[in-house]
């Protein structure tokens, strides 16, 4: 069975363009396309903060479109619905925001990162059960990122994935052992549905990008 593989970042705002003598303004006309020739996909971190107006997302979508029409937005969602309310009270409602852009976007992954206060107990699974019923996904993937206590659970994880129709992003730390210290850091977990894979590399330092030729 034939696998595809798609790379990207957390955004495109790494892209310097002091460290590229120019090439970004003289060949494109927005940052975002040239890093659409670097990649086939992004993750968009800043929606979690910020949801961007819907002209700007449709201008994203366009810039992309121009160099590749299959390029693949995945937004992160707002973190009102996964941080203020814990997926209750005005979650469905800020859901309903999201998959505006995502719409926009021509976006088929949103990802919900839960912190890692959210934790493993019957309130917070209620609370995810009830929210993912109730919202209207269309064709849009779920992808659910936990943190702290659920990766001592793996079972529990799949489980609640199974029941809400969700997929897990599985967290790889590309990290040494010197500046781990005594921090704990969650074991690679990824339930896998509708035959798609979700995986999140995270590295304590910025390294610098490579630029091909032009």
């Amino acid at each position: 069975m034939a696998v595809t593989v798609l790379i990207g970042c957390c955004g495109w705002s790494y892209l310097n363009e002091r460290e590229f003598a120019g090439q970004i303004k003289r060949k494109y006309s927005a940052k975002l396309q040239a890093y659409v020739q670097l990649f086939n996909t992004v993750e968009i971190n800043s929606t979690f903060y910020r949801l961007p107006r819907l002209s700007t997302a449709q201008k994203w979508r366009q810039e992309a479109d121009v160099l590749n029409p299959k390029f693949e937005f995945t937004v992160k969602a707002y973190q009102g619905i996964t941080h203020r309310h814990r997926f209750a009270g005005g979650s469905v409602s800020l859901f309903n925001q999201v998959k505006e852009i995502c719409g926009a976007l021509r976006t088929s992954i949103i990802l919900f990162q839960s912190p890692a206060s959210f934790r493993p107990t019957d309130a917070s699974l209620k609370a995810m059960k009830s929210f993912f019923s109730k919202i209207d996904r269309d064709n849009l993937t779920c992808v659910w990122e936990p943190r702290g206590q659920w990766y001592d659970n793996p079972a529990l994880i799949a489980e609640t994935c199974e029941g809400a129709g969700l997929s897990t992003a599985s967290i790889l730390f590309a990290t040494s052992r010197s500046s781990l210290g005594k921090r704990r850091l969650p074991t690679s977990v990824c339930t896998a549905l509708e035959s798609r894979a979700y995986i999140s590399t995270i590295s304590p330092r910025k390294s610098s990008a490579v630029w091909p030729p032009f």
